[in-house]
């Protein structure tokens, strides 16, 4: 979550280093392994949608750039998938994946101690962002690599979500009612 400073195409440096190093990640798992992907159909439907989403646009570069995010993000998906082999390595993402979003939880806490009527980005560019990478975050307290220790998990749970309320962000707030409403339907 760490993004600044924004570098040229909405990037980061984050992004930079992912860009040299997905693909030879993904060259050395089809040598040593099969490479799976995750998630293709619904991915194929938002690409559609970006598609169609493009017909008599105005602004044709942002529609590009937006796509070529998708196919990144698709990407980033298809090695973090691949790369964890087992439920250890899942524990240890998800676990990591949680401590980071509650770091980031007491970045907005403390712009929010230094101006409450503001929204907090915390280390985003802007307080959606933000709200948004808290609200999926909140959802990794629930995975099931992560058994045990419900005080702990329901404690993480709660820091990562009144972060996302620091945001005042209502596409944080969809993002999580959306995630836990798909965990009560898988379930």
């Amino acid at each position: 979550p760490f993004i600044m400073p924004e570098l040229p195409f909405q990037t980061t440096l984050f992004d930079w280093f992912n860009f040299a190093v997905i693909p030879a990640v993904i060259v050395v798992l089809l040598y040593t392994s099969r490479v799976e992907m995750p998630l293709v159909t619904p991915s194929m439907v938002i690409l559609a949608a970006s598609l169609m989403s493009m017909v008599n646009a105005r602004a044709i570069g942002v529609n590009l750039l937006t796509l070529g995010q998708e196919i990144y993000l698709f990407m980033l998906l298809v090695t973090i998938h691949n790369v964890l082999r087992d439920r250890t390595d899942v524990a240890i993402f998800a676990i990591t994946w949680m401590l980071t979003a509650m770091v980031e939880s007491g970045i907005v806490g403390m712009g929010l101690a230094s101006d409450f009527a503001e929204r907090s980005a915390g280390t985003f560019l802007n307080p959606n962002m933000t709200g948004s990478y808290l609200g999926i975050s909140s959802l990794c307290c629930f995975h099931p690599a992560l058994k045990g220790r419900p005080l702990i998990r329901g404690f993480c749970f709660i820091v990562v979500v009144l972060g996302m309320l620091g945001t005042k962000s209502m596409s944080g707030i969809l993002s999580l009612t959306t995630g836990i409403l798909f965990i009560i339907a898988a379930h």
